[in-house]
């Protein structure tokens, strides 16, 4: 992000799931899923990006 040479940076939250359907996996619950418009079963997964508007990508920071 150091050599951008847009002047407008920007952090942005994505939530989301994956979907999961085993039993023994640590964290599978149901998450609300905005596409579906209900509870899916799965891993819930936050994503951090850096955005650039000027150049219109966006850079994967960290997902948790």
């Amino acid at each position: 992000m150091e050599h951008q040479e847009s002047k407008r940076l920007m952090l942005a939250f994505d939530p989301g799931y994956l979907r999961k359907a085993g039993k023994h996996t640590p964290g599978v619950g149901y998450y609300w899923s905005g596409v579906a418009g209900a509870a899916k079963s799965g891993l819930e997964i936050a994503d951090i990006a850096a955005v650039d508007p000027d150049a219109c990508t966006a850079y994967h920071l960290e997902a948790m």
